[in-house]
């Protein structure tokens, strides 16, 4: 089975709009889906493929921690 871009487009929009209708229920469950998902600095996503990265672990979980409240704050103006 190969890339299909409307199937991708699609989960992308999926995505944006359960990050912006509810921010912490969406930031918990992009943590969780990714717990895990690390052997010290490569990152071997659910979804396949592995890369290398400079931050390991420690990053998503602080990249959701400021996501959450930003996105909060972005939907209230």
């Amino acid at each position: 089975m190969g890339f299909d871009p409307r199937a991708h487009a699609f989960a992308v929009v999926e995505a944006v709009n359960r990050a912006r209708t509810n921010p912490p229920e969406y930031g918990d469950a992009l943590a969780a889906s990714l717990t895990g998902c690390y052997s010290g600095q490569t990152f071997s996503p659910p979804w396949g493929g592995r890369l290398k990265t400079e931050e390991g672990e420690a990053q998503p979980a602080r990249a959701a921690a400021v996501l959450t409240p930003t996105l909060l704050e972005l939907l209230r103006h």
